[in-house]
């Protein structure tokens, strides 16, 4: 069939033989009735640009003012997918490190500062998880992220789940609710934007009683803390970006301090 001719809506045929008494026999349709195929365009195939993508992150936070009483550091490394399913998106495996320092705020705050550091308890928590994330829309994605590991009382569990509104590559919002073992839980909403050439942005707040050493009867409101957050990197190649987060963290107006980290993003 001539290619020109298989176009919507559809190409109606018909097909003869002739016998050996030179008998027309009809095999399909007639020249008065042609048989019919439906013709439809095929649905155009999902294109994913940076299929790979690898992430390195690592960050300081302080709680309580250089007493090193109340801070931890949080290193991880994944490596993302895009396997481009009209559901299921992508698939990220990474593992991480929490490890820190920590004590109730009421156990803080009856001693001095200088002495706060002598009250601290250390913790701990390295583990590994796996993150799927099933796109509803080019506009909506949920992520459910399920996470193992071991800290000094043995084995711990956790999961996250993120909902992000808007474009991966464009300007989006991430509404996320978590828990990390037994580091704590942690509730986020960041706003992320790519308006300016070569240089993606974020800003992001987030809630948690981080890093997970509680009042005696479990975690209070006073446990918890808020940590304002920017980040910001440059994309030396199409493959490589490289930058920063700077952020303050504080559970009141007497227990804040500094964040930083670094970041760096390898796509292919």
């Amino acid at each position: 069939v001539p290619l020109r001719a298989v176009l919507e809506p559809g190409v109606e045929w018909f097909a003869e033989v002739r016998d050996a008494s030179d008998q027309v026999v009809a095999v399909g349709g007639t020249p008065r009735g042609p048989a019919s195929v439906t013709i439809a365009d095929a649905p155009a195939p999902v294109e994913v640009a940076n299929r790979s993508q690898a992430t390195v992150f690592f960050e300081t936070v302080d709680f309580y003012r250089g007493s090193k009483a109340d801070r931890y550091t949080h290193g991880a490394a994944d490596f993302l997918y895009r396997l481009g399913e009209p559901y299921l998106y992508s698939v990220r495996l990474g593992g991480g490190t929490f490890k820190g320092v920590g004590a109730a705020t009421e156990a803080l705050d009856a001693v001095d500062l200088e002495q706060a550091s002598t009250i601290a308890e250390p913790v701990g928590f390295n583990f590994g998880y796996t993150e799927l994330e099933f796109r509803l829309s080019r506009s909506l994605a949920v992520m459910t992220r399920g996470l193992v590991g071991i800290d000094y009382l043995g084995m711990a569990v956790g999961g996250e789940a993120r909902v992000r509104l808007g474009r991966e590559d464009a300007t989006s919002l991430d509404v996320s609710a978590g828990r990390v073992g037994r580091i704590g839980t942690r509730y986020g909403l960041r706003l992320q934007w790519n308006t300016v050439p070569k240089v993606p942005m974020g800003a992001a707040i987030e809630v948690s009683d981080f890093p997970g050493v509680a009042s005696a009867d479990g975690p209070s409101l006073e446990d918890y803390g808020v940590r304002l957050i920017y980040d910001v990197r440059y994309a030396f190649t199409p493959r490589v970006e490289v930058g920063t987060r700077l952020g303050w963290a504080l559970r009141n107006v007497d227990h804040s301090g500094p964040s930083a980290g670094v970041q760096g993003v390898f796509s292919w």
